[in-house]
């Protein structure tokens, strides 16, 4: 097995790529073509060719090292499997989607797009069988947002290691522009952006990078007239909601983060940093349209790659004060 480009692929199998602009520059551009007779690898929802190569400039949205572990050292494994797999018959769309707020969000419900250039009739929409149904509602708002009127889904398990379909179209990963002003166009007159309230956004019960003087930090951050919110407990719109009427937010570094989409122009947010916490706030952070502060001044604990993390308190208001974060 391969890893090739998508486009000297298409090329010389003849292949059509369709685009979709929202603006001049390729950043604002998403891509979209149908194969025939084509394996989807759920875990990481990307595509395997008949003829057994992965793209490594198209559909995936996760690192190169994680192709490498699941597909390409698993190509024997694949091959064995794809002897006796069953096709499935129809016409399908490749939303894919995962349970990760920024995933979700960020790489997928852009994709969606995709579906006004096509006849949805007979189409089935490609999403996870154990999507949240926070986000399996939100994929219908934006269809209907979208004026797509037919929506018909097919539920695969990620477990297996693979799927055979007679039909797919797929699209290309969206960058952080696309995203961007694909939510603006389509939620402009949803999203008012006013600079109102402070956020504390809780890292709450999470398996890794907890806060573990989190109740601490919040008694301190209160005194500031911070408002404190657990994204796990609010709907994707009321998220949304929250983060256009902020004035500056503090938020451990993870999925919520994601939200920073929406906020107003020039305002600040301290992003609190673990380990292994990537430049994911500053990718968000288009033009240098909000303040960002990255405050590591955390103690890092315990065994796990991802640590856990004490946030040092007085540095932190140290911050809010000399920066007038409140």
């Amino acid at each position: 097995m391969d890893e090739i480009s998508i486009y000297k692929y298409v090329s010389n199998k003849k292949i059509l790529i369709k685009e979709i602009n929202l603006g001049a520059e390729s950043t604002y551009k998403i891509f979209y073509t149908k194969f025939k007779n084509v394996y989807v690898h759920p875990k990481l929802w990307s595509i395997i060719t008949e003829d057994f190569n992965i793209f490594y400039d198209f559909e995936r949205y996760l690192s190169k090292y994680k192709h490498q572990k699941e597909i390409l050292v698993r190509h024997n494994e694949i091959k064995k499997v794809s002897e006796n797999i069953l096709q499935i018959k129809g016409q399908f769309f490749l939303f894919g989607g995962e349970n990760n707020y920024w995933h979700f969000m960020i790489d997928f419900i852009p994709r969606l797009i995709s579906l006004k250039d096509l006849s949805q009739e007979k189409m089935k929409i490609i999403i996870p069988h154990d999507l949240d149904e926070k986000f399996f509602k939100f994929i219908l708002k934006i269809c209907k947002l979208l004026e797509i009127n037919e929506v018909n889904f097919l539920k695969i398990n990620r477990g297996n290691l693979i799927y055979f379909f007679e039909n797919l179209i797929f699209t290309s990963n969206p960058s952080i522009h696309f995203t961007y002003y694909f939510f603006h166009k389509l939620l402009n007159k949803t999203i008012i952006k006013e600079e109102e309230k402070n956020l504390y956004v809780m890292r709450g019960d999470t398996s890794n990078r907890r806060v573990l003087n989190e109740n601490d930090l919040i008694s301190t951050l209160k005194k500031y007239n911070y408002e404190i919110i657990d994204c796990a407990y609010l709907s994707i719109e009321e998220q949304i909601k929250k983060f256009s009427k902020a004035k500056n937010i503090i938020i451990p570094s993870g999925a919520a983060m994601a939200n920073l989409l929406f906020v107003p122009d020039r305002i600040n947010v301290v992003e609190i940093r673990s380990n292994l916490d990537g430049d994911f706030s500053k990718k968000i952070n288009l033009n240098n349209r909000f303040y960002l502060y990255l405050f590591e001044k955390t103690k890092k604990v315990g065994q796990k790659l991802r640590k856990d993390i004490i946030v040092n308190i007085s540095l932190i208001v140290q911050l809010i004060e000399e920066k007038k974060i409140y």
